[in-house]
């Protein structure tokens, strides 16, 4: 018996200490992340000035030799500004965005949303499920990546059937290691595999699809990326970073938020931009306007000591030499409660009695584990 208590009292400290750490975490982490918001406010801030003040006389964008992509990309950063007058901008993409080219067809869909015009691109779709520079051309992982996105950006719900079949022509060419290259015959290239796992990965989670051969892949590429090393935000390789970060913040959120903001914010330039670049200053918006600090944080820091928590309380149900049940743990129930109403979320502990709080009421189901399992997994919240 004094085994069991001592085991008990074992059980109920850990508990106790991993929730107060988790608490701890909570309130630290929410100092943290105003900080960031200011910062990250203050980027985009200015860098979207240098934007909308580089904007060409005609309302085009950046140098002439890439002018329909810059153009294109810009103009899809800048459409929640206010500040930003896309009319013409808008009109001198759809002058000059070639309807007989896939690839500039697709950036100018990414840019306005214009529904006819996908609906005109995805008239071209190749029976693989891909598409070409042009109509009738051989498939290829560029034009059918920039054809994905186009249908995300216009609301993938309604082109949901086209977007699979890009999904999955695109899954088909990949490499073995997770990658993805311009051709069959070329290296694999990182730029190309972050958009690619970007667009792959926005589509699944917008229509809420999940696929184990996808996510097997992406964790293909995840290891992939990791040949990159250190984030690295030098002009020679900050393209390869930022494309990255998104990829990877699309997927399943884990970056290093704080540290990607303070190093944009020290390189920033005193007129906004990065490097001077309309392309990397683009996608610097880009990337800062996805990130979600509040979200980041209940994802990726609060998951591990919440999951370890209610793990820890679910083996004090099922314990077979010592049984307590959460509806005598009031302590454990308040504090539950607590953090669901601080972050507005259902909290489920399964075991042998199953619990379920919003944080304001509270319910206990037995024999409820299958519908659980089904619902969010074993032991998982």
């Amino acid at each position: 018996m004094k085994n069991k208590k001592q085991k008990f009292s074992f059980i109920l400290s850990l508990v106790l200490v991993i929730n107060l750490i988790s608490l701890a975490t909570i309130y630290a982490w929410g100092t943290v992340a105003e900080e960031l918001e200011k910062t990250q406010s203050n980027i985009i801030s200015k860098a979207s000035d240098y934007l909308i003040e580089s904007m060409n006389d005609n309302g085009s964008f950046g140098k002439e030799t890439d002018i329909i992509n810059e153009t294109a990309e810009t103009v899809s950063v800048l459409n929640d500004f206010k500040e930003f007058d896309e009319i013409k901008s808008v009109k001198w993409l759809k002058d000059n965005g070639y309807k007989d080219n896939n690839d500039t067809m697709a950036r100018t869909i990414i840019a306005t949303k214009d529904g006819e015009l996908l609906e005109e691109l995805l008239s071209s779709m190749n029976n693989d499920g891909g598409f070409g520079l042009h109509k009738n051309h051989t498939s290829d992982v560029l034009d059918s990546i920039l054809a994905l996105e186009a249908i995300n950006s216009c609301g993938s719900s309604v082109y949901a059937k086209e977007g699979l079949k890009i999904c999955n022509y695109l899954a088909q060419v990949s490499n073995e290691n997770g990658s993805w290259s311009y051709s069959k015959d070329s290296e694999s290239d990182l730029i190309l595999t972050a958009q690619a796992v970007y667009s792959i990965s926005k589509f699944m989670s917008n229509n809420s699809y999940s696929s184990k051969e996808i996510n097997d892949l992406f964790n293909k590429s995840k290891t992939f990326f990791e040949s990159i090393g250190e984030l690295n935000f030098e002009k020679s390789s900050i393209d390869k970073t930022l494309y990255i970060q998104l990829a990877l913040m699309q997927v399943d959120g884990k970056i290093d938020y704080k540290a990607i903001v303070n190093s944009l914010s020290d390189i920033q330039a005193k007129n906004g931009s990065f490097y001077d670049d309309v392309h990397i200053t683009s996608l610097v918006v880009k990337l800062l306007n996805n990130m979600d600090f509040n979200k980041s944080f209940r994802i990726n820091s609060m998951n591990t000591a919440l999951f370890s928590f209610i793990q820890i309380s679910s083996i004090m149900q099922s314990s077979s030499t010592f049984f307590v049940r959460l509806s005598d743990a009031d302590w454990v129930r308040e504090k539950m409660r607590s953090f669901s109403r601080r972050y507005k979320t259902i909290l489920i502990a399964t075991g042998n009695e199953n619990y379920v709080t919003d944080g304001f009421s509270e319910f206990f189901i037995s024999n409820g584990n299958d519908k659980f399992d089904r619902i969010v997994g074993v032991s998982s919240i």
